[in-house]
């Protein structure tokens, strides 16, 4: 409500669900509901006309003085929504200097004039500081600020996050790092890189859900609306693209125009990974049918939607590319192959085509309950990136309607 400039807005409370039942019980919860809605549009008057805070400078952030233990600090950090939770280092002036020390940008520099859904202003110092409070190091500081900026110049202008940070689906920010900056800053690329004991990959992810979440605003219950949550919606992904184990050669960035010494954050958003168990095939095509059928988990993926990647794990990939597989042979038969039958897709309603349910578009002809549909538009909105070490697995993350497309990709140099 604030975040879109309205200071006190009038509600009426219709009672859950309303979808999936059926429509004389929707119509029954309107009628019961229409006076409420008859009193808010003729009685209700605004209990405030301005925003508190509406005219705090972003730049400098305030300083507060505290007193007490450091599980006390935390508890007042928490309390204040300033942190989710877990444990923060403790954003001192001094701290926030030497982070700032990392880049070359003015601490006052505005990053993202309005990240949503709160619209907090974030500061090149905000940055400093929300990073000194997930355990970030200076040498992080370029790659922070690379993020925000692919979260910002998404191709609907930042809107794709707040999407992403607010639906009732378990969606989550996806970062993958690539080119030499991986090894320089230690980001993990190999065996676990997206799990527990990767202290950078933790502390950046950390960093990116401190940000949503105290800048942006988007907290359970308001504005984050996710049904039941995962723990992506704490620590965000984070994995730098493992190169050496790629046996295509050309990294993610390359292929999108990029020379191999840039340093590149590439900045996705999707939904809890698919895991792919696969330690039977031996022949590639056999491999592909496999994940062809993961990609295949209808409620996730729906139809006609935005692709998603593949992370290979390199005994996959270099299983994939040992017959001669090229990434475009791949994509274009997993496009060919990832498909499900249309009635087990999710349904129109009456026949008509709703937010949720998967709607062929015209141009695709006629469709019966077995035509099979496929899971994106076309063959190159299916990623390839290898992370990870030794093992016959590799994850399949669909990248939904919530996240940005094509993933953002931005240099990391420009920011140190």
């Amino acid at each position: 409500m604030e975040s879109f400039g309205a200071a006190d807005m009038s509600f009426v409370t219709v009672p859950h669900p309303l979808g999936m039942i059926p429509r004389d019980e929707v119509r029954a919860k309107a009628d019961a509901s229409f006076a409420d809605i008859v009193k808010a549009a003729t009685v209700w008057k605004p209990g405030r006309t301005t925003i508190p805070g509406a005219n705090k400078i972003p730049y400098p952030l305030e300083t507060v003085k505290f007193k007490g233990t450091y599980a006390q600090l935390n508890k007042m950090f928490y309390d204040n929504k300033w942190s989710l939770g877990l444990p923060i280092i403790p954003p001192t002036k001094e701290a926030v200097a030497r982070m700032l020390k990392g880049t070359s940008h003015k601490p006052s520099e505005i990053v993202w004039d309005a990240i949503p859904p709160r619209n907090g202003v974030v500061t090149v110092e905000l940055v400093a500081a929300t990073g000194v409070m997930a355990g970030c190091k200076p040498e992080h500081m370029p790659v922070l600020l690379a993020i925000v900026e692919g979260m910002k110049t998404t191709p609907k202008k930042g809107r794709e996050w707040r999407a992403l940070t607010t639906t009732t689906h378990h969606t989550a920010p996806l970062i993958i790092v690539s080119g030499p900056i991986v090894k320089e800053l230690d980001i993990a690329y190999g065996i676990g890189a997206m799990g527990p004991e990767m202290p950078v990959n933790n502390a950046i992810g950390y960093f990116v859900n401190l940000l949503g979440d105290v800048a942006g605003g988007s907290r359970p219950p308001d504005g984050d609306k996710t049904t039941q949550g995962w723990v992506g919606n704490i620590i965000a992904t984070v994995a730098g693209e493992n190169i050496d184990a790629n046996p295509w050669k050309e990294s993610w960035p390359v292929e999108r125009g990029f020379k191999p010494a840039d340093n590149v954050v590439i900045y996705a958003g999707g939904g809890m990974p698919v895991n792919q168990n696969d330690h039977a095939s031996v022949d590639p095509m056999d491999l592909l049918e496999v994940m062809a059928n993961t990609m295949n988990s209808v409620g996730i993926t729906r139809c006609f939607q935005d692709g998603g990647v593949w992370i290979l794990g390199p005994e996959h990939a270099s299983q994939l590319a040992s017959k001669g597989w090229s990434k475009k042979d791949i994509r274009e038969y997993l496009y060919k192959n990832a498909r499900a039958p249309f009635k087990v897709q999710p349904a129109m309603v009456d026949g008509k085509c709703a937010a949720t349910a998967c709607c062929p578009p015209a141009d695709f002809g006629p469709v019966t309950p077995d035509t099979l549909i496929p899971v994106c538009k076309n063959a190159d909105q299916i990623e390839l990136v290898v992370i990870g070490g030794p093992g016959k697995q590799s994850q399949w993350w669909s990248f939904t309607e919530f996240g940005p497309f094509p993933p953002i990709m931005t240099k990391v140099d420009k920011w140190k």
